[in-house]
């Protein structure tokens, strides 16, 4: 579920942080300033707070944001699970949030190191 959190905060900050560069306003700024006060580390949990979940919903549901994306989507990283995450907002923060199966394929961790794991099949590794 922290991914998922963390993916959803991410996402809306990028987005925030596009708004700020190419000069756009959004139409609630207390959302938007909700929104970036968070800290997404690591080592800090994160909660989606009602107010936060509210805030959240009401920044993907302005039209701006649609603009941005469309018109300027090639200009920012977003990831691609942004627009699933923001549409299921409402259910993921809710107290007894399990994520499904599509959640957990919609997820992305950002990995810094290489792993390599061997298997031994008969004579072969």
């Amino acid at each position: 579920m922290v991914v998922i959190y963390r993916n959803i905060l991410e996402s809306a900050q990028a987005i925030i942080e596009a708004m700020l560069n190419i000069g756009l306003l959004h139409s609630n700024q207390a959302a938007v300033d909700k929104i970036s006060d968070c800290v997404v580390s690591e080592d800090i949990p994160i909660i989606l707070s009602s107010e936060l979940t509210n805030a959240i919903h009401q920044f993907w549901t302005d039209p701006t944001i649609e603009r941005v994306i469309d018109e300027h989507g090639s200009e920012f990283y977003l990831m691609d699970n942004a627009t699933y995450f923001f549409a299921e907002i409402r259910r993921i923060s809710s107290q007894d949030y399990i994520p499904t199966e599509t959640d957990v394929l919609n997820a992305r961790h950002k990995t810094t190191k290489i792993t390599e794991t061997q298997f031994p099949l008969r004579d072969h590794t």
